[in-house]
């Protein structure tokens, strides 16, 4: 008999997460998340993470920017995801990149009372 523990996914587990900065919304909430063209791949993708990593993200975007990071996430069956080997590495966590559009209907943005739809956000 195994006492293997099985994990029950949480709703958070079932999400991936975007960090960006407050700027790039007003697209963002008009055309969703587009893959970009980034100098780290054979082109354009757009980088997610896994909910463990979006700490070292936001720190990032907030290094690279000098800007307060915002949160996206989208549910993981909402999109085609591909290992990303360089950010896992980097964020000590699963990070991933997509080369399809997310539309801002499957979006959702951290605030400080939870999770909520981007599109009903101002």
């Amino acid at each position: 008999m195994t006492t293997e523990k099985i994990e029950t996914p949480t709703p958070e587990s079932s999400h991936v997460h975007h960090v960006t900065t407050a700027d790039k919304l007003p697209i963002i909430k008009k055309h969703g998340l587009v893959p970009a063209e980034n100098g780290y791949l054979n082109g354009p993708a757009t980088f997610m993470t896994s909910p463990e990593g979006t700490d070292f993200w936001k720190q990032e975007v907030t290094d690279y920017y000098g800007k307060k990071p915002v949160v996206l996430r989208t549910a993981k069956k909402n999109v085609a995801l591909f290992p990303d080997e360089a950010g896992t590495r980097d964020a000590g966590a699963p990070a991933h990149y997509t080369t399809s559009n997310i539309p801002a209907n499957q979006l959702e943005i951290q605030t400080e009372n939870g999770w909520k739809p981007l599109v009903e956000t101002r």
